[in-house]
């Protein structure tokens, strides 16, 4: 009997991942996928199962590649600066993947509300974990007399995350690095979380 062809799970992960970022899971073929990944088919169904499973596993990758980022966002020192790594995320300062692609969670849900609800939970499961750190981040400043928004700390990051979407989607018109950096920097002194004048953003200089 044949042995299974030894691979690089996580290597070959990444390639699907970058095509499913890139194409989205409808347009991605399974042909793609075996020559993204340098795999043959039986490899691929051994190591991943199916398509939709190996959809699965990019996700559970890209969420995986992400949680430093989250655990930075709820650690942050202040509510300006969470933000600012957060969005930094967004032009592929951190992953490097080309604007144009957007996000991958944000494509998926757009891509699949209607057609695959349990493939579209997934990413709405991880959007609310954004949500979740942020709100975290925002009531460790509001105890410690850092925040002085009036609205409450679980409304502020829902309304940070309303921003995060359109970002998202606006990165697929392949917005540049300065526009986006400029949007950032004009949501936060909108918002204005320390209640003060903010002083010249790092990410900007």
């Amino acid at each position: 009997m044949a042995r299974p062809v030894e691979f690089d799970r996580d290597q070959a992960l990444d390639a699907a991942m970058r095509l499913f970022w890139r194409q989205g899971y409808g347009a991605t073929s399974l042909p793609q996928l075996l020559s993204a990944m340098g795999l043959s088919r039986s490899s691929l169904y051994a190591g991943f199962g199916d398509k939709r499973q190996l959809f699965i596993a990019a996700l559970e990758r890209y969420f995986d590649m992400i949680s430093p980022l989250l655990e930075r966002v709820r650690s942050a020192e202040s509510s300006e600066e969470a933000v600012r790594l957060y969005f930094r995320n967004c032009w592929g300062e951190v992953h490097q993947f080309k604007p144009g692609d957007g996000c991958l969670v944000t494509n998926t849900v757009l891509e699949l509300a209607d057609v695959d609800p349990e493939l579209s939970a997934l990413a709405v499961a991880h959007i609310a974990e954004v949500e979740k750190a942020f709100g975290e981040c925002f009531a460790r400043a509001q105890t410690a007399g850092n925040l002085r928004v009036s609205i409450p700390t679980e409304q502020l990051a829902k309304l940070v995350m309303t921003f995060n979407q359109g970002i998202r989607v606006l990165l697929r018109t392949g917005a540049t690095a300065a526009d986006l950096r400029q949007r950032v920097e004009a949501f936060i002194q909108l918002v204005n979380f320390g209640g003060e004048a903010l002083a010249e953003p790092e990410m900007a200089r």
